[in-house]
């Protein structure tokens, strides 16, 4: 199961963000190649507990959901609807510079895993509290999902 932990699952991410361009066309959805790196910036301080977003878990989303989500060997369905706070033409982050807004998205992926081992972060809107184990794969499953939706 590929994680940002794994050092080749977080190199192999990092040539695919690169691989991304400004006008790069998206396969599904609405966003732009930029909308979805001020996405993933947004997820990520979210994880860290530096962007609150409203908790909409329930039983059912922190159990089954959960684990179908983060180990279910299928990949995420295309055009799931996401939280305001995360959406950039809601309440997310707008664009601005792609190239900056690119390295902020590599900054924040550096240093969400070189958080220790035993890291406290909020829980997930919707799958709730996560182990440091279920963060990095959600992570990288995350990314894989919106790099797929930009056809790298």
């Amino acid at each position: 199961m590929k994680t940002l932990d794994q050092d080749m699952d977080y190199q192999e991410l990092l040539k695919r963000i690169a691989s991304l361009r400004e006008d790069s066309a998206r396969q599904w959805g609405s966003m732009t190649s930029n909308q979805m790196i001020c996405h993933m910036v947004d997820t990520f301080r979210n994880a860290m507990g530096n962007r609150p977003v409203k908790q909409i878990d329930f039983f059912f989303s922190r159990t089954v959901m959960k684990w179908g989500s983060l180990w279910f060997p299928i990949p995420w369905p295309k055009g799931l609807k996401t939280l305001p706070e995360l959406d950039q033409s809601a309440g997310g982050t707008p664009p601005s510079d792609f190239a900056q807004d690119m390295e902020t998205l590599r900054e924040l992926m550096e240093k969400f895993r070189a958080n220790p081992q035993n890291f406290i972060s909020p829980p997930h809107p919707l799958l709730g509290p996560l182990t440091r184990k279920e963060w990095m794969r959600l992570m990288y499953l995350h990314l894989d999902h919106h790099l797929r939706q930009f056809n790298t």
